[in-house]
């Protein structure tokens, strides 16, 4: 199942300050959404979800992270950025 991914104002403008800075980042991101939107539960997206609230995480390297909401076969992306910046 094809899963569809579906990013916010928020996201892109965090992602592309992010991604200024390194621009190895953005094959990487280009990678781990089409790994999210094929099958959100591969193990290489470390995916696991947040206590008490109704997000995921999954990981885009070890130290940056995206914040997604899963409803149905829609991902939303709501945030990205290191460990403490984004939880």
């Amino acid at each position: 199942m094809e899963y569809k991914i579906i990013s916010n104002n928020y996201f892109n403008k965090k992602g592309e300050k992010l991604l200024t800075k390194n621009n190895r980042l953005n094959t990487k991101l280009k990678v781990c959404l089409k790994t999210l939107s094929e099958n959100p539960l591969h193990l290489s997206l470390r995916l696991h979800k947040l206590e008490n609230t109704n997000y995921y995480s999954i990981s885009l390297t070890m130290k940056i992270r995206i914040l997604i909401r899963m409803n149905g076969n829609n991902i939303f992306l709501m945030d990205i950025g290191s460990h403490d910046d984004v939880y």
